[in-house]
């Protein structure tokens, strides 16, 4: 789970669009900083005059990941760009500057660059994205406060999560994991609860006070007839419904309205949001997440190596199932390995993972299955002997998915930290 915590700033790394031609999009990280960024786009070369675009202070990692830095996100049109970044001594109060010159075709102007250390330190395969870095101290030139004053927020869109139901079925009833509904009385409710029709998406507005490690499980499900019925947790109280788990950073200072939560100064800057699909506790349906507009992401692959992707409406981020298992023929029940299903025969109803059937058979290991009590510590879970990667189940869902987590220290599977300004789609199939 992701949690809204922020820290101090430094150096800075640029990912954009791979190879000659232009460059629409531009994503700026930050590593180990001293002080909050603030980002302006000059309208033109000398920077006579600057627009602030982004505000960046640093995003914790989660625990047992390598850590993430702060990202910035923008879109450049594909034209040359110049960027104005400033930071200011905490102790002096005193400003710094520096210019980072980006040329259409994505690459450094470097006679107009006064960023220090910038040099390209990685490609990317997929879709065309590199890294350029530049020094830990990257602003150097003592230089007046920028204008427009400085925002410690800075969003240029209205953020959404939208809930679609592609099913079969007529509605699904969506909510937190302390609301699974008896549905013999024949209602969704709950605090939380989301009534997903088929044919009719749900939109969640974002507020600005953010949302905290947002959990939303399936919890029941209409047929065509009108009839609900349970899913995602069995009789004996076990979890095993697919979750759906997005962070939005809060932008209000501070928040409004009734119940608002105040934040500390230093939460009301602008994070980057953390969107991801979990299957620790098993599965119910199926489950495809995709940004509702170009959106670049970062996600760190198994090898804890960094990716930064464009994604669009029509590329999944994360997927079960992925679309070339779907074309082999695979469904839900038959990439669930055969103990692990929640009915053994007749129509799919779930998939415990191996860390919910060993609760639930209050097995001796469930602890080390599940990385919990004294094996909770990653370097303790993962020292014991287990492979939780060759489990048939991990194995399974690795080879028949895209990008989700299937157990306790797999977030950096399933996890990314996208642009602020996203929006994006929970399309639940079956």
């Amino acid at each position: 789970m992701k949690s809204l915590i922020t820290i101090a700033l430094g150096g800075l790394l640029l990912a954009q669009s791979q190879g000659a031609h232009a460059v629409s999009h531009v994503t700026i990280q930050y590593a180990n900083p001293v002080a909050p960024t603030y980002v302006y786009r000059c309208d033109d070369a000398a920077c006579a005059t600057q627009m602030q675009t982004s505000y960046v202070t640093v995003v914790p990692a989660q625990q047992g990941l390598p850590s993430i830095a702060p990202l910035s996100f923008f879109r450049t049109g594909g034209v040359e760009t110049t960027y104005a970044f400033f930071q200011q001594n905490p102790t002096t109060q005193q400003w710094f500057s520096c210019r980072l010159a980006i040329k259409a075709d994505g690459t450094l102007n470097a006679s107009a660059t006064t960023c220090s250390g910038a040099g390209v330190i990685q490609r990317s395969s997929t879709a065309a994205v590199s890294v350029i870095s530049l020094g830990a101290n990257f602003a150097t030139h003592p230089t007046a406060a920028p204008l427009p004053a400085p925002k410690a927020r800075v969003l240029t869109a209205a953020r959404q999560l939208t809930f679609r139901n592609d099913t079969r079925y007529r509605a699904l009833c969506i909510n937190g994991a302390d609301q699974f509904n008896d549905m013999r009385t024949g209602r969704c409710t709950g605090t939380g609860d989301r009534i997903v029709r088929k044919g009719r998406p749900r939109v969640i507005d974002v507020p600005e006070r953010g949302i905290n490690s947002g959990a939303w499980f399936v919890t029941g499900f209409q047929t065509s007839q009108g009839h609900w019925f349970n899913t995602g947790r069995d009789a004996g109280g076990n979890i095993y419904s697919i979750v759906m788990e997005p962070t939005f950073y809060p932008t209000d200072n501070p928040p409004t309205g009734s119940g608002a939560t105040r934040y500390t100064a230093s939460d009301h800057s602008v994070g980057v949001t953390n969107i991801d699909s979990s299957l620790v506790d098993g599965y119910n349906f199926g489950l495809s997440i995709r940004p509702s507009k170009p959106t670049i992401c970062s996600h760190v692959n198994a090898r804890g190596i960094t990716r930064y992707t464009l994604y669009g409406p029509q590329r999944d981020m994360t997927g079960l199932l992925s679309e070339r298992s779907r074309t082999a023929g695979h469904t839900l029940k038959s990439v669930c390995p055969e103990e692990l299903l929640v009915n053994k025969t007749g129509a799919f109803k779930g998939c415990y993972s191996n860390c919910t059937h060993a609760k639930k058979h209050g097995a001796a290991d469930a602890d080390l299955v599940c990385c919990a009590g004294a094996y909770s510590q990653k370097s303790e879970c993962i020292s014991q002997g287990l492979d939780h990667n060759a489990l048939p189940y991990v194995e399974s869902l690795h080879a028949n998915s895209v990008n989700t987590y299937t157990w306790a220290y797999d977030d950096t599977n399933g996890d990314f930290a996208c642009d602020p300004n996203g929006s994006f789609t929970f399309a639940i199939t079956d």
